[in-house]
């Protein structure tokens, strides 16, 4: 998909949202079956250009005092959006420590930032901020589909968490 300014400038606002919508769908779904575990999924700067991305991975290396892990992507064929996507990663230790800070990505966090997934401890990390889950039950479904269709296995604990995190 070209990402020139012209062409941006005659698409409206409203398709620019529901393709980065869907994009944001497509990656945390993606990255909710990677090997490291997928905590919580929080889209902020709604406003800005582009996508903003922060997730909370289990597992991811680093001491609690680092500071997330930012890189910036372009589209691809896998993922359709327009602007940049600009990932940001946290174990959840690091998250917590960013949680009490007043950063500027935990400012923004906090300013206007949307669930878009948690499973477990990610439930409780989002709370930190005072964020809550911004899904629609259409896509909270369509999630659940997905994660069928991939043949995710889930323990019942994670099951459960899953349940009440999407209802």
């Amino acid at each position: 998909m070209p990402s020139s300014p012209q062409y941006h400038s005659h698409m409206n606002s409203a398709r620019i949202a529901e393709l980065n919508d869907r994009a944001v769908k497509h990656l945390v779904d993606a990255h909710s079956r990677l090997e490291e575990p997928l905590l919580l999924a929080i889209r902020y700067k709604l406003t800005e250009p582009g996508i903003h991305l922060f997730e909370v991975l289990d597992g991811l290396p680093g001491e609690d005092t680092d500071e997330p892990l930012e890189t910036e992507f372009g589209s691809s064929p896998e993922v359709r959006m327009i602007g940049t996507l600009k990932l940001a990663l946290a174990s959840p230790r690091q998250f917590r420590a960013l949680a009490q800070g007043s950063s500027a990505i935990a400012e923004a966090l906090k300013t206007d930032g949307r669930v878009e997934f948690y499973v477990g401890e990610g439930k409780e990390l989002a709370a930190l901020l005072g964020l809550k889950n911004g899904a629609t039950r259409r896509e909270l479904g369509a999630r659940q589909k997905l994660i069928d269709e991939a043949g995710t296995k889930l323990t019942e604990p994670e099951l459960e968490d899953l349940k009440k995190a999407w209802t």
